[in-house]
């Protein structure tokens, strides 16, 4: 399951690696995955800039307001839930020629010494 399923059904402590909770307070992981979640939610005008992260992060009296919907959630490995194997991009050609990923081009510039 996804993080953010396991965040709406009040499962998330399921997923924290119980390595690190011995090296670290499991309220502060839960706070970390909250903080995570949104900083990936869909309207990027709900994100918070880094300068209001690092205050969530560095403050233990700081309310963090609910998290919404992740911009996007992928399945895992391609296999819905029961067990049969799905295409992660559905609607999307596979063919073998060679298409640039974006239709946003790239310029590199490299500077040189005079």
């Amino acid at each position: 399951m996804q993080v953010w399923e396991h965040w709406t059904m009040g499962t998330i402590v399921e997923i924290m690696d119980s390595s690190m909770t011995s090296h670290s307070p499991g309220d502060q992981m839960l706070k970390c995955m909250h903080i995570g979640l949104l900083c990936v939610q869909e309207d990027p005008a709900d994100r918070p800039m880094m300068s209001v992260v690092t205050v969530m992060l560095s403050s233990s009296t700081v309310s963090l307001q609910a998290p919404s919907r992740p911009a996007f959630c992928i399945q895992k490995s391609g296999m819905n839930y029961s067990g049969m194997h799905t295409d992660p991009y559905p609607g999307v050609s596979h063919s073998t020629s060679r298409s640039p990923m974006s239709p946003n081009e790239v310029s590199i510039t490299e500077l040189e010494p005079r």
